[in-house]
């Protein structure tokens, strides 16, 4: 089995997920690409990255970029990049979730690493502090119960956007074709 990549980024929070999918199964990479944005969907890897930062500096708007047999394409029509747009909301929303509980993660975090401070403070020394270690104890187990909740609402939202983004993946796949089909893709400038 191989692995293929889905790499998110939402609000510049770079979001990523593998799926694991069979070489035949997953297709060629592809990008949706939103100018003024940092956010772009894409499959692919890190090789495809440097194409699609390339890209977005010589195409102006939004753009679908793939590979079909191994040449790269690009697609601006406002139709099939509406309908992409919408396939990879769901995603887009979860992350805005996930980074949202992130950030909330990184303020417990601070908490904890302040009260591991103290606790080093108070261990320090020849004669540490008993009585002051078993308190910060007890503060930095309460500290920590809120992120271990904000770690299960992370993980389930990790697993909701996962099966988002195969749903997204089908989606934008089946346009990529249909766009193919009626001569909407054009040959991607040389990068």
């Amino acid at each position: 089995m191989s692995r293929i990549k889905h790499v998110v980024v939402v609000a510049g929070l770079a979001l990523a997920t593998v799926i694991p999918t069979h070489a035949a199964d997953r297709g060629e990479p592809y990008a949706l690409v939103r100018d003024g944005e940092r956010g772009t969907s894409m499959t692919g890897d890190s090789a495809d990255w440097s194409t699609i930062k390339t890209l977005r500096k010589r195409i102006s708007g939004d753009f679908l970029w793939f590979r079909d047999g191994g040449k790269p394409y690009i697609v601006q029509d406002a139709g099939v990049l509406a309908r992409a747009r919408k396939a990879w909301e769901p995603v887009d929303k979860l992350g805005k979730e996930m980074d949202v509980r992130g950030r909330e993660m990184d303020k417990h975090g601070k908490v904890m690493d302040a009260l591991g401070k103290d606790m080093e403070r108070a261990a320090a020394g020849t004669k540490p502090d008993e009585a002051k270690m078993h308190a910060l104890e007890r503060r930095m187990n309460d500290a920590g119960k809120p992120m271990d909740a904000l770690g299960k609402q992370m993980d389930a939202l990790g697993k909701r956007m996962d099966a988002e983004s195969r749903t997204a993946d089908k989606t934008v796949r089946a346009l990529i074709r249909e766009a193919v089909d009626k001569g909407l893709a054009q040959p991607a400038p040389q990068v």
